[in-house]
């Protein structure tokens, strides 16, 4: 109350024309490939959908995984990928972080960081082999915001 509520602020979004650019990349990239397709969900920082593209020859699991992803990655702040390795080094992790927080850690989900404020998260979904996914989601953040948005970094492999 009283001067506090004066403070109070909506907090930045992604827009509908940034979630369908995310889409529309990572749906071209997929098209591109023989036999690929996608799921795609896009949150706002609500947890709201914002958009979501199913490509054909998708089923139940991917269309599903895709939200759980995009799901996971808000609630953590962190990509899936991160959580998967993680619960690999840990993996008396497991059952506590899907039955209890309900997390799902596979690769293909990402928060949607633009210059430092999260706005949302992208949730990718039905692609083969490994990063598929993620890179999907990776494409899709470069082409509607550039430089300006965080993309996951993960230090090189040992040799």
């Amino acid at each position: 109350g009283g001067k506090g509520a004066g403070n109070i602020f909506d907090g930045n979004q992604i827009s509908l024309a940034a979630a369908k650019k995310i889409a529309k990349t990572c749906r071209d990239m997929a098209a591109a490939q023989p036999g690929q397709t996608r799921s795609i969900y896009i949150l706002d920082n609500a947890g709201e959908f914002v958009h979501m593209e199913r490509m054909d020859g998708q089923v139940f699991n991917n269309i599903r995984t895709a939200l759980l992803k995009a799901q996971t990655a808000l609630k953590t702040r962190q990509p899936t990928s991160l959580i998967n390795a993680q619960l690999r080094n840990n993996p008396n992790g497991t059952p506590r972080s899907t039955t209890y927080f309900n997390l799902f850690s596979n690769a293909g989900g990402i928060p949607i960081v633009v210059d430092g404020q999260m706005i949302g998260s992208v949730g990718v979904g039905g692609g083969t082999g490994p990063g598929a996914d993620e890179n999907c989601a990776i494409a899709g953040l470069k082409a509607a915001f550039g430089d300006h948005v965080t993309l996951p970094v993960y230090p090189e492999a040992a040799k």
